[in-house]
């Protein structure tokens, strides 16, 4: 009687791998050169919370808060309702643009892949106004973003133009400095 233990040739069943707790994902891909591909995956815990990149275009000193807390390019966020707050001082562009999108290469090409983007929600001020990046922060009566158009971007044009493609609305800055609010969902 052939046991579960037996050599089997030719099947792959002894290398799978089962997590009970953590995800298989697509994370990125791979060309040799005779032109075959391959794909590259990943174990991520799904209790870490989605993983984000935030794509910046902004000349100045820039701090972004996520929940009122400090955030790098790369952070990890639960499902639910978020808000974000920008702090731009010392602003040499007239224009900023931020974008918030799903992290892991390819993950940019995937429909539903921007998840936040400065846009019409997007509330701004001149002025600080003390708690203004706790998620419970008032902003109704901070004005909304107005689009930079028609202004010169300098050399780092390319930069905004690319986050704008994303779907980033180019926000004018209006001055040397920016606070900026808003709120937006990761999806599940």
């Amino acid at each position: 009687m052939a046991g579960d233990d037996d050599l089997e040739l030719n099947t792959l069943h002894r290398f799978a791998k089962h997590s009970p707790r953590l995800v298989l994902e697509e994370y990125s891909h791979c060309e040799v050169p005779a032109g075959c591909g391959g794909v590259v995956l990943r174990w991520r815990d799904p209790s870490e919370g989605v993983p984000l990149q935030l794509v910046v275009a902004a000349d100045g000193d820039l701090q972004v808060l996520v929940d009122g807390r400090f955030v790098s390019p790369t952070l990890s966020l639960q499902p639910g309702t978020h808000s974000i707050a920008v702090a731009l001082t010392g602003a040499t562009s007239p224009a900023i643009a931020l974008a918030l999108r799903l992290a892991g290469p390819g993950q940019y090409l995937r429909p539903g892949a921007l998840v936040w983007a400065t846009g019409a929600s997007t509330r701004i001020r001149h002025a600080h106004e003390e708690g203004w990046a706790q998620p419970r922060f008032d902003d109704t009566r901070w004005r909304p973003a107005t689009p930079a158009v028609g202004v010169d971007l300098g050399k780092r044009e390319w930069r905004f133009r690319q986050v704008e493609n994303m779907g980033a609305m180019l926000v004018a800055t209006g001055g040397p400095t920016l606070w900026l609010r808003d709120t937006f969902e990761v999806p599940g």
